[in-house]
């Protein structure tokens, strides 16, 4: 099958060019892959590590985009995912005219242990939505700072949301994603008249506290109530786990600087030396 790739990449190359050699190894020896990563227009700021460029030539595109404006958003706590957002949109709209069976949507930090697109679309069942959860339920979550006038102690409410390291759709929920893009950005929902608009949808929304969409919330809402034409297969997480390995906390803005998240990088460097010696040149 012909397979389109984005990896919205925010964190040191070497992350990056494990996840690619993994995914040509398993999935590339059976599908024909097309893989786009998006980087931060002002990469240098971050790293001196420019290997990307050299390694990832004549096997993906890279696509760069402008950073949000972190100051402006210092309040917001969604920041991160704004800027993800922002990224994987830019790559959505660069891949608009390439035919594909599938898009396989992907984080740059990962470990990719087998053929997943195989195993995930073995049953021909034409599935346009492939996914594990992140977060099953609605939850609350307190001591929240409310990104509009600053204050604390507030409760929000959590929507459900994938878990967006790993997800898999069709060119026809491609299509449908690109009719409204905003589908895939964070939104926090105060208003309460949106808030019982959305209670038609999502049983046990509490009107009194605001509601969360984190990235791509809302892609789960409609998929599951809307948009009726869409079918979908939910994997479990832990299957899913057993596909794919993720790193977490690797990113420039967020894992690194928050968690000081430096063993990872070292066993993905270890990793990537030992088992790709020779790096990406063998793929091309």
């Amino acid at each position: 099958m012909k397979i389109c790739v984005v990896i919205p990449s925010h964190s040191p190359s070497v992350y990056t060019k494990l996840t690619i050699a993994t995914l040509l190894r398993t999935v590339g020896r059976n599908h024909d892959l097309n893989i786009h990563i998006g980087v931060h227009s002002n990469y240098g700021d971050y790293t001196n590590d420019f290997s990307i460029f050299e390694e990832l030539s004549g096997i993906a595109q890279i696509h760069c985009v402008d950073e949000i404006d972190w100051i402006a958003n210092a309040r917001n706590n969604y920041r991160y995912s704004l800027m993800h957002c922002k990224n994987m949109e830019n790559l959505l709209k660069n891949i608009r005219y390439y035919d594909f069976d599938y898009l396989a949507i992907l984080d740059n930090d990962l470990y990719i242990k087998s053929d997943f697109i195989s195993i995930l679309t073995k049953n021909q069942i034409n599935h346009d939505l492939i996914y594990s959860y992140f977060n099953k339920n609605i939850s609350l979550v307190t001591n929240e700072r409310c990104p509009i006038t600053g204050d604390y102690n507030k409760t929000v409410q959590f929507m459900p949301r994938l878990s967006v390291w790993n997800v898999v759709i069709s060119r026809k929920l491609y299509d449908k994603i690109m009719e409204d893009i905003s589908v895939i950005y964070p939104e926090r929902i105060e208003d309460t008249q949106r808030i019982l608009y959305y209670k038609n949808y999502i049983p046990g929304i509490n009107e009194s506290y605001p509601i969360m969409f984190d990235t791509f919330s809302k892609l789960t809402l409609n998929a599951n109530t809307i948009w009726t034409d869409i079918n979908k297969l939910e994997i479990e997480d832990s299957d899913m786990k057993d596909l794919i390995r993720h790193f977490f906390g690797s990113s420039f803005n967020y894992g690194i600087q928050i968690s000081q998240n430096l063993k990872g990088e070292g066993i993905a460097t270890e990793i990537y030396n030992t088992e790709f010696p020779k790096g990406l040149k063998n793929f091309r």
